[in-house]
């Protein structure tokens, strides 16, 4: 979540705020919430959903490490 939002994983909490702001325009000031918010543009991103904010290439090679789980059919 630190690389997916700074482009370096041993970022600090408030870094990531301040990357929420300004490439997810996100208003408040709850570091707890901007880390949620990385984590599911994480998701979006992994499964090319709406809503997903392009980021740079260096932000996202941290993604291919992880193992999604295969989503289901939708109804």
């Amino acid at each position: 979540m630190k690389k997916l939002a700074t482009g370096r994983g041993n970022s600090k909490k408030e870094a990531v705020l301040v990357e929420a702001v300004k490439r997810l325009g996100y208003g408040g000031a709850d570091n707890n919430v901007s880390d949620a918010l990385f984590i599911l543009q994480a998701g979006l991103i992994h499964y090319d959903l709406p809503g997903a904010v392009p980021l740079p290439k260096t932000h996202l090679d941290g993604l291919r490490k992880i193992e999604w789980p295969e989503l289901g059919a939708r109804a």
